[in-house]
């Protein structure tokens, strides 16, 4: 009979010759897939800036996590990391503190479960936008004034982006959105709608900084929501089209998307109920996610500045004196949640960024907090960024010139 320590070694040996067979696969990689394209249709469904490419998650799922696992991402953004989870049949979690970035993830996941939920046009907004002679249940002029108010009480800065009629128009389509009985019709009209909001200002093929920044249009455009609305709802639906023709089997897997901040991690009392985390942490002194759906949120009644306030390293603060301790000291309590979920011999890969700046001490001092956390690195890949690939304004001094994939074998 073998005793509880001697089977403990075992485990240990047979883990180590599984992590080398797994480094072996890792250092066959080309980390830089300069020629890929997304295959899933809910990545042109919504704007956002600086998002991961799905081919890093679905290469580190298949490697490093079988048939069942569930998959942990802290930092789940507009969902790939779930995207993929699903297409490799793993259960997976979400968090994020961004309202549209939640919303988005919800209805990418929606697309790959089931996809003709979207494009049932028995629906309010289907009835306005292609059927001419609709007038039953329309908003009533009062309701659209109350929602354009309501919504300037969120972001009082809308009418310097919007003329009367542009904002009398998303109030009246909102209201469209709302009285949707469906629930997920509902979010997959609003998610659309939102993301014609930026075009429909003339600022479509513009950074994001263009809108995070405290700036404001010369002039306000004289583009229709309506129609810029109609014309992307027209072009999602063909790409889930012709998804919903490929699709062979639905996905069956447990998804959850919660919007929330994964410091909460820490007080959740589920231990050990994770098998693998894959994350890219937000970035310092990169980016403002909130400030840029800045268009958007007030018609969901979230004041921009409410989610910036609760924003890990955010751009908008990195003046600060203290700005990248509190990032390091935030991020370090995420993953000190992340090592309570995660079970034993568990795997967590984390995407972090290089700068070739004084954000590099840090991210290192990271890695070693996590390693503190019970950890230990097995692996360290490289991509490199093509400028012409860069999610972000390279030529604002703010880019992401390669990222590391770091990962860590969960030893305690």
């Amino acid at each position: 009979m073998i005793s509880g320590s001697s089977m403990e070694v075992m485990k240990d040996e047979w883990l180590d010759r599984d992590t080398e067979v797994q480094i072996s696969r890792l250092k066959r990689i080309d980390w830089d897939f300069f020629n890929y394209k997304s295959r899933d249709p809910g990545y042109i469904l919504h704007w956002y800036p600086a998002r991961i490419i799905g081919a890093i998650p679905s290469t580190l799922i298949g490697l490093l996590s079988k048939d069942d696992d569930v998959v942990l991402d802290p930092f789940c953004g507009t969902g790939t990391n779930l995207v993929e989870a699903a297409r490799a049949g793993r259960p997976s979690l979400g968090y994020d503190i961004s309202h549209i970035a939640v919303l988005i993830s919800e209805i990418r996941l929606q697309i790959l479960r089931a996809p003709k939920s979207l494009l049932s046009i028995d629906n309010p907004v289907d009835k306005f936008l292609f059927e001419p002679l609709f007038s039953k249940d329309k908003p009533q002029p009062n309701e659209v004034r109350e929602k354009i108010d309501k919504a300037m009480s969120y972001g009082d800065y809308l009418d310097r982006w919007f003329s009367l009629d542009q904002l009398s128009e998303t109030a009246f389509l909102f209201l469209l959105c709302e009285r949707c009985n469906d629930t997920i019709q509902r979010k997959f009209f609003s998610v659309v709608l939102s993301h014609c909001l930026r075009q429909v200002v003339g600022y479509a093929n513009m950074g994001w900084s263009h809108l995070s920044d405290n700036v404001f249009p010369k002039k306000i455009s004289r583009f229709s929501v309506a129609e810029s609305f109609k014309s992307k709802l027209e072009k999602i639906r063909l790409e889930i089209q012709a998804y919903e023709k490929l699709k062979t089997t639905p996905m069956t897997v447990e998804t959850h998307v919660f919007n929330e901040d994964s410091c909460r991690l820490i007080e959740e009392t589920a231990r050990g109920t994770v098998d693998i985390v894959i994350t890219s942490p937000p970035y310092p002194g990169t980016c403002d996610y909130a400030l840029t759906q800045r268009l958007s949120l007030p018609w969901f009644s979230i004041d921009p500045d409410s989610e910036l306030s609760i924003e890990i390293g955010s751009r908008h603060y990195r003046h600060r004196g203290d700005f990248l301790e509190t990032y390091k000291r935030k991020i370090g309590q995420c993953f000190m949640g992340v090592a309570r979920r995660l079970k034993k011999y568990g795997k967590l890969a984390v995407v972090f960024p290089r700068f070739n700046d004084e954000r590099d001490r840090v991210i290192d001092q990271l890695i070693s907090v996590i390693e503190e956390r019970g950890f230990k690195q097995f692996y360290t890949g490289i991509r490199n960024i093509h400028r012409t690939k860069r999610g972000l304004h390279w030529n604002i001094g703010t880019a992401v010139q390669q990222q590391i994939i770091a990962v860590f074998l969960k030893i305690e």
